[in-house]
């Protein structure tokens, strides 16, 4: 029997890595990782698990500011950068394929950040909850767990069903054509990504989000056991506003 798998396993590639994830200049991804660390109260030496890490966009910042960091992704090839990274570097930070949904740290850790909204891919709510259940699985008492996710409000107001963009990389330009349409039924947000890539070919991905408001997550989150719960619009702690895009959301795990 084929069982197709969720479209987040395939969805990670080096394209995508391109687009998104190499988006930020490395001072850009040091600001934000100190302020993290400001934002969460978290000194050198803190224990940090970056779920869905990536190429350790910020897990390597958060590395080199004195955490002690464990980043775990689904992509291997992410992870295998990551790692290359690291070891050139001379870091204190691991990484491991894992999957975020079911797997949770051992040790238990200080704190657990889920950045750049990789929360939410399931259209099952349930689903969704396990990611927030493994970070409170992943705390030590008294830990802390920062989401950084979509902020509904913003991203209606700010509503745009068509983006292009055009992207240098080493190899050459890429284009990107994005097209976003909203699921009212379901509650989804979902995107085709249409690339050309520099060799001329075209590639087509799929992606969908659960569009969720603030309160349905605090509600998912007070389910998971996490108390003290404060929301942000921006990492700087800015309030949270109609038109804030992002949505960052602090809980503890009870001591």
């Amino acid at each position: 029997m084929n069982i197709s798998l969720p479209w987040w396993h395939d969805f990670y590639d080096e394209t995508i890595e391109a687009v998104l994830l190499n988006s930020g200049s490395e001072q850009d991804n040091l600001a934000q990782a100190r302020a993290l660390m400001s934002l969460l109260g978290l000194a050198p030496g803190a224990r940090v698990l970056d779920q869905c890490c990536g190429n350790g966009r910020l897990s390597l910042p958060l590395a080199r500011l004195g955490c002690e960091v464990l980043g775990v992704d689904l992509a291997a090839c992410y992870i295998a950068k990551a790692e290359a990274r690291a070891r050139a570097e001379g870091l204190s930070v691991r990484f491991q394929v894992q999957d975020a949904l079911l797997w949770s740290a051992t040790p238990r850790r200080q704190a657990v950040i889920n950045m750049w909204t990789s929360f939410g891919y399931s259209d099952d709510d349930e689903v969704n909850q396990q990611m927030l259940q493994r970070a409170f699985d992943s705390l030590e008492p008294g830990g802390i767990f920062l989401l950084d996710t979509l902020n509904l409000p913003g991203v209606l107001h700010h509503f745009r069903p068509r983006m292009e963009n055009r992207v240098p990389t080493p190899e050459g330009e890429i284009h990107l054509e994005r097209l976003t349409r909203l699921d009212w039924d379901r509650g989804l947000m979902l995107k085709d990504w249409i690339y050309t890539l520099p060799d001329g070919r075209r590639q087509v991905k799929h992606s969908s989000t659960r569009l969720y408001l603030p309160h349905t997550i605090i509600a998912m989150l007070r389910d998971c056991g996490f108390v003290d719960i404060s929301i942000w619009g921006e990492l700087n702690g800015s309030p949270l506003g109609m038109d804030s895009l992002r949505l960052i959301m602090q809980a503890r795990r009870p001591l």
